[in-house]
């Protein structure tokens, strides 16, 4: 009967095999579950993490874009404000301009009045003068006369 101790111990020692190899499967099982969950586990951190990063820039493009836009509001503005005061400050100067045309026609007329009433007053002077000399004349041609009437002679007038 000693034929038999063998194959029981070959038996023995598969199914200790199939144990151990059993043992080994469950472990791996076990790692690998475990592996499994770090790296899921991993996977979310990674996406969270994404997440908030995406979070971040966007609230840092709005940010910009709202500073963008203030700045290029503000630029518009001052932009149209500029405008604005170019044609205020047109429209001042074509004022003055305007006021400075009356003004000096203002200037012309009166200096043309003034040049009118001197001018009368010359001519006036003028005749006056005329008037005077043309009387001294006559007076003096009066005078002649009775002088050389009394003298006995005649005196003809030659204009």
């Amino acid at each position: 009967g000693g034929g038999r101790a063998p194959a029981k111990s070959a038996r023995a020692a598969n199914r200790a095999a199939t144990q151990a190899a059993e043992r080994a499967r469950k472990v791996a099982r076990v790692e690998a579950k475990g592996e499994e969950r770090e790296r899921r586990r991993e996977e979310e951190r990674r996406q969270r993490e994404a997440q908030r990063a995406e979070k971040a820039r966007v609230v840092v493009a709005a940010w910009l874009g709202d500073v963008c836009q203030r700045v290029a509001v503000r630029h518009v503005r001052a932009e149209e404000a500029a405008v604005k005061a170019e044609a205020k400050r047109k429209v001042e100067a074509d004022k003055a301009a305007a006021a400075e045309l009356r003004r000096a026609a203002a200037a012309a007329r009166a200096a043309a009045a003034d040049a009118e009433r001197e001018r009368a007053k010359a001519d006036r002077e003028r005749a006056r003068a005329a008037k005077e000399a043309e009387q001294k004349a006559s007076e003096l041609w009066r005078h002649m006369r009775a002088v050389r009437a009394a003298e006995g002679r005649k005196v003809v007038y030659v204009e």
